[in-house]
């Protein structure tokens, strides 16, 4: 199988076209094509990414937030792989929930990004 930032891929779990979820013995994340990157989602999000092997790489404890927060009709099914299937994601009351941990990801670990985002919508 193929590489990782963390190794060799032992399960790919597809999002969506472009977009999967990758595990490795011992650690994984978002696996998202370059081209499909640099159309959908922030340059914010994009410079906090690993990038090789033609993808965008953000890892599954923190990084994952940035494209799960930028790409909002994909979040439930983002947040759902994360917490382990649907039936865990269903745990969550409402998007709002969702949205809530994701922003507060970001707030602590990439308090930077949304200066960097709101310069680039504005």
């Amino acid at each position: 199988m193929a590489n990782s930032p963390w190794g060799t891929i032992d399960k790919v779990t597809r999002v969506a076209p472009n977009l999967a979820w990758v595990d490795t013995p011992s650690h994984g994340g978002l696996r998202v094509a370059q081209a499909w990157g640099q159309m959908n989602l922030s340059l914010a999000a994009l410079s906090r990414a690993e990038r090789r092997h033609g993808y965008y790489w953000f890892e599954e404890d923190l990084a994952y937030a940035l494209p799960c927060w930028e790409l909002r009709q994909l979040r439930p099914h983002l947040f759902a792989h994360r917490l382990g299937g649907q039936r865990e994601a269903e745990r969550l009351a409402t998007l709002a929930d969702i949205d809530q941990e994701l922003h507060q990801i970001i707030t602590h670990w990439y308090p930077g990004y949304w200066r960097e985002v709101d310069r680039t919508t504005a």
